[in-house]
């Protein structure tokens, strides 16, 4: 990442069926927002749908004149145990596929820990769906707004995935500060050593 560009960073939660990503720009709170059904029939349709939506993303964001970060979340065994974990561990390898086929120095793809992002955003690991949703209501209202959506039966509710991507997105943000600040620091201390010699 060249530390002197803007930096477009975005969360991504991939599941088996769906892909959400929520992006913006470090300097500002403007987001983005945007979901993708897999459609395929099989696993492979699905993982071929992934790739080329996410090889899509990144021509669509990633110029000369900016970085493009993009925080895509590790899988998990959740509730459907491996039945549901395996289908989604190869769609994400899919993604990170997309992401390392670009070959480009301005574009970073890496996994976000699903416990890492929870306690650097929501300030706990087994943060769970409430937890989540009450953090990005009380800490980003405007979002929350955004996202909320209402069922069949119009029982109020929130697109948890879109939380999810949203706080992905904001540890991704944490990450990226990190990163140039090491950079910038590497480069001043070069300066300093060619300067001693």
């Amino acid at each position: 990442m060249n530390p002197d560009l803007p930096t477009y960073v975005a969360g991504l939660d991939p599941s088996s069926a769906k892909l959400t990503v929520v992006g913006g720009y470090t300097d500002t709170d403007v987001v983005d927002l945007e979901a993708c059904r897999l459609v395929g029939t099989d696993l492979a349709e699905k993982c071929v749908d992934a790739f080329e939506w996410l090889t899509e993303f990144i021509a669509e964001h990633s110029t000369a004149d900016n970085n493009l970060f993009i925080a895509i979340e590790a899988p998990v065994i959740g509730r459907g145990g491996p039945g549901s974990t395996i289908p989604q561990a190869i769609v994400h390898g899919a993604l990170l596929a997309a992401g390392a086929a670009q070959r480009v120095e301005n574009i970073t793809v890496v996994q976000s820990n699903n416990q890492h992002w929870k306690k650097s955003i929501v300030g706990r690991g087994n943060a769970n769906k409430d937890d989540i949703a009450i953090w990005v209501r009380d800490e980003h209202p405007d979002f929350f707004e955004r996202v909320r959506s209402y069922s069949p039966r119009k029982l109020e509710r929130v697109d948890q995935d879109a939380l999810d991507a949203f706080c992905i997105r904001l540890d991704a943000c944490k990450t990226v500060s990190i990163r140039q600040r090491i950079d910038l620091n590497k480069t001043r201390v070069r300066r300093e050593y060619r300067g001693t010699l």
